[in-house]
């Protein structure tokens, strides 16, 4: 049976990162957790989605969360941080009925990115985003550990190649600095319409490479 799904850092629901490719395949996810860094009062205002917020808790921790399209979201979730990550998974295997594991096996992020780069150099930008995934790298090892998942878990990152945010190259440092043990891509391309941290920014048809991280557990 293929497993579920997570995703960090999304924008708006409407350009929300595709679970279902794999290196050189599709598959079909069934439960996916969606979370991202707005609380849910500032991502209305971005993205305008109606939806009706219910209360996830977690040993006194509150996070708004919804269920949109059949898919469960948490909001205000910092994916460097692990205690937020236990807690967006615990209230999606909670709703969903099933183990954390099945949840956190396969983590994807689309074109992760610091907020506030305008300003910032090319390089300390690269430096920044570098370290930010680096940050979450970690944080959802020692997440997964704290669920007493083994073996290993992927993480899915779509990020062009010559992304001048963070070079191919720089991912892949920053990737295994933060804990994963190899990091490979596929020779595809694939297109998607992505937005800016602000939400008033949109690039259509934009072109991606997917790349898998093994994180050993």
């Amino acid at each position: 049976m293929t497993k579920g799904a997570m995703t960090l850092a999304e924008g708006s629901e409407e350009y929300k990162t595709d679970v279902n490719i794999v290196l050189n395949d599709r598959v079909s996810r069934k439960h996916v957790l969606r979370t991202t860094l707005n609380t849910f009062a500032v991502w209305k205002s971005k993205y305008g989605k109606e939806s009706s917020p219910f209360q996830g808790r977690l040993k006194g921790t509150i996070k708004e969360a919804a269920f949109i399209d059949n898919e469960i979201w948490v909001f205000d979730i910092d994916g460097t941080r692990v205690s937020d990550i236990i807690t967006a998974v615990s209230i999606a295997a909670q709703f969903y009925r099933v183990e954390p594991g099945y949840i956190m096996s396969n983590v994807y992020i689309k074109n992760l990115n610091v907020e506030g780069e305008h300003g910032m150099t090319r390089q300390d930008l690269v430096g920044a985003n570098a370290a930010l995934y680096s940050g979450v790298t970690r944080s959802l090892k020692q997440a997964a550990q704290h669920f007493g998942l083994r073996g290993s878990l992927d993480l899915f990152v779509l990020s062009n190649n010559a992304n001048h945010k963070i070079p191919k190259d720089d991912l892949y440092r920053a990737l295994k600095k933060g804990g994963a043990s190899n990091v490979t891509s596929d020779n595809n391309v694939y297109r998607y319409t992505v937005g800016s941290n602000c939400g008033n920014e949109r690039v259509r048809n934009l072109k991606e490479h997917l790349h898998k991280a093994t994180i050993k557990l």
